[in-house]
């Protein structure tokens, strides 16, 4: 065998493996922003994620037909959304806002699969793969 055909043999092998890395698991994530994801599983509507520029989103909850600011970090193959909600729902009370609850998700093959869920006025965290709070990538 020649130095040109070992070259070649050892480029089509890196090929390969390449190509099986990429298309098995998680997949890298560049950016979210400008994009939207439906999870149409719960309550007879969608509800979705509007990922709006770097580090922000909007939440779309379709049965309380309500919109929460969140901010979302990505570590990894796995985005972290912390989602804010008024302290107080009391009438008359401040319009301030806190982080309420904290979402992981991880991307698989154009969709968001929830691992982690937590209430941080009620934590018990919920760790695991939760197929009915996947979202599926509409833009």
């Amino acid at each position: 065998m020649n130095i040109l055909e070992f070259t070649m043999k050892k480029t089509h092998l890196v090929g390969i493996i390449l190509i099986f890395s990429v298309g098995c698991g998680h997949h890298s994530i560049d950016s979210l922003d400008n994009t939207i994801w439906l999870n149409d599983k719960h309550d007879d509507c969608t509800s979705r994620l509007e990922f709006t520029t770097e580090g922000n989103l909007k939440t779309y909850y379709c049965a309380l037909d309500e919109y929460f600011d969140a901010q979302y970090d990505i570590k990894e193959d796995t985005i972290i959304i912390s989602e804010y909600h008024l302290i107080s729902q009391a009438p008359g009370s401040s319009e301030e806002k806190e982080i309420r609850f904290v979402y992981k998700y991880i991307l698989e093959s154009n969709k968001l699969v929830q691992v982690y869920y937590d209430d941080l006025k009620h934590p018990n965290p919920e760790i695991g793969r939760n197929e009915s709070f996947t979202f599926v990538k509409a833009k």
